[in-house]
């Protein structure tokens, strides 16, 4: 690649990064609104998954099972710190449980 094509390329790069900042701000002001600080709702995150991670049966899971109820966790997270009339959330719970029944039986996504 030549110098003036490496060049702007990293101005586009540069501008794209600029351009994104606004929206990622956006995104984690919204976020902090809907959930409450991300501290809080992490340190929920990682009681729930630890107490996972130590039930009797933990080790035996398959990964697809794990992260489901791991992403569960996450939202039930959300859940407890923030707006727990968010339907969505809610959703997504169901949505995590029902990927593991359908693989279960035969339909994986």
């Amino acid at each position: 690649m030549s110098r003036l094509a490496d060049t702007f390329r990293k101005i586009v790069e540069e501008e794209q990064a600029e351009a994104a900042k606004p929206a990622v701000d956006e995104i984690l002001d919204e976020r902090h609104g809907r959930y409450g600080t991300f501290a809080e709702q992490a340190l929920i995150a990682q009681n729930l998954k630890a107490a996972m991670r130590h039930s009797r049966n933990w080790q035996k899971l398959p990964a697809d099972m794990k992260e489901a109820l791991q992403m569960t966790a996450s939202k039930m997270a959300r859940i407890l710190n923030g707006d727990f009339t968010y339907d969505d959330s809610w959703a997504d719970i169901a949505g995590y449980a029902q990927l593991v029944v359908d693989r279960l039986n035969g339909k994986a996504r």
